[in-house]
This record gives C-alpha cells, sequence and structure tokens, in this order.
C-alpha cells in the first residue's frame, strides 16, 4: 500500500511541530534550572538566621551573613532533602564554608541556596619568642 503525498506531507508536519515542542520545553527547562550549573563556596560569618513562610505551609531558611543573604531549602535536582537539619547546625556568630548553587537576582527574590556547611574551626597562632 502505497501512502500518498498527502500522508507524507502529514507525517512530515508532525515530526516538526514534535521537534519544535521538543526544543521549547528543553529551553524552559534550562532556563528554569540553569542556575543549578552556577556554583561556588564561600567562608562567611553568620549574623541571623530565620524562616520564612510563604503559603501553604511552606517555608524556607534565610541564612544572613557577612558576605550576603543565602537561601537553604531542598533541592531534589541536589538530592538536598535535609535542609531542616543544615539550618539547625547553623549557630549565630559562626564561622562557616557555604557551598551553594545559583545567583542573587533581586528582581526575582533568587538567592544562593545552601547545598553543604562546614564550621570553620579557626586555630589562632601562638606566639614564638624569638
Amino acid at each position: 500500500m502505497k501512502k500518498s503525498k498527502q500522508q507524507i506531507s502529514d507525517a512530515k508536519a508532525a515530526i516538526f511541530l514534535g521537534l519544535i515542542f521538543i526544543l521549547i520545553v528543553s529551553a524552559i527547562t534550562s532556563v528554569w534550572n540553569w542556575k543549578h550549573f552556577v556554583r561556588g563556596t564561600t567562608r562567611a560569618t553568620v549574623v541571623k538566621t530565620e524562616r520564612v513562610p510563604y503559603g501553604n505551609g511552606v517555608s524556607k531558611y534565610m541564612v544572613y551573613t557577612d558576605k550576603g543573604v543565602f537561601e537553604n531549602t531542598d533541592s531534589w535536582l541536589e538530592f538536598k532533602v535535609n535542609s531542616a537539619d543544615v539550618y539547625g547546625a547553623i549557630k549565630n556568630d559562626h564561622t562557616y564554608d557555604f557551598r551553594y548553587y545559583g545567583p542573587r537576582w533581586s528582581w526575582l527574590s533568587w538567592f544562593p541556596n545552601i547545598v553543604s556547611v562546614e564550621e570553620v574551626k579557626e586555630v589562632k597562632a601562638e606566639k614564638t619568642d624569638s
């Protein structure tokens, strides 16, 4: 059974529209999740911590430091589901090495999200007599 020119044309149009759909979905997903590729580590002293509710019983943890503000939320893309534990371990006036992802964009209310923290145990150098 031979396909007509109309059937071939319809099949090509369907393939073309399918590819366009895949490209659009990929572009939207990339734009929304690109912040996971912006990473950094910074050493900062915590000034204040705060739990901020934003509706439907959901909240996020905010960490204010001398180097800027971070959020601490769970992220399935990062396999991070311990934000409450991380938040509970952070103490005011302590210094930490923060690993984070994402930029600070005030116009979108985006803050870098903490991936992990490690407290800095500073050892004071002993004075030696010479």
